[in-house]
């Protein structure tokens, strides 16, 4: 058996300092703001609007289907959007 500062195998070798003395830190929690004006409207309208539209989705499935969906105005647009991001990142 080995034994090291008279420490048996079943007690750690190193030995931690204690932290005396010092406070735990403590979270301050952020005051809280009243938003008014535009902002305020958007934040309450932003809180009503479900986080899916199923009208939305509904409409864009049934254009899918019948094919109405990809038109040239709006693959021009995603192809316009792609290209001004990639530009941004570089």
């Amino acid at each position: 058996m080995n034994k090291v500062d008279n420490c048996s195998s079943a007690t750690p070798a190193i030995r931690l300092p204690q932290r005396l003395g010092r406070p735990k830190p403590t979270r301050q929690e952020p005051a809280a703001r009243t938003v008014t004006g535009p902002m305020a409207e958007w934040i309450r309208r932003a809180k009503e609007t479900p986080s899916v539209r199923h009208d939305l989705v509904e409409q864009i499935r049934a254009e899918i289907e019948a094919g109405t969906y990809e038109t040239p105005e709006r693959i021009e647009s995603a192809v316009d959007g792609l290209l001004a991001e990639l530009r941004d990142q570089t």
